[in-house]
């Protein structure tokens, strides 16, 4: 029978937790990712239904365009890290 290292058996299982601690992190984050892209992705059409229901009863409101274009701006200049972020990541 084989006789084990004590030694080298818990320095290999604490760089083991470590890489392990890594890994969890990185898919929280890509989790989170994933939720930020898809909250944008529903305001977006839920903004866009709102937008089309007002053309559809012929209700022209300058204020929603003034909102929309705002959300549109802010959720752009908020997320845009969010995507090239996860772009980088699955370049690499």
């Amino acid at each position: 029978m084989i006789e084990v290292d004590e030694g080298s058996t818990r320095q290999l299982l604490s760089k083991l937790d470590n890489e392990i601690e890594r890994k969890c992190m990185e898919l929280q984050e890509r989790q989170h990712g994933i939720l930020l892209k898809r909250v944008f992705f529903l305001s977006c059409v839920l903004v866009l239904f709102l937008f089309l229901m007002e053309v559809f009863f012929k209700v022209f409101n300058i204020n929603f365009l003034i909102v929309f274009f705002v959300f549109q701006a802010t959720a752009f200049l908020m997320l845009l890290p969010v995507v090239l972020n996860l772009n980088k990541s699955r370049i690499g």
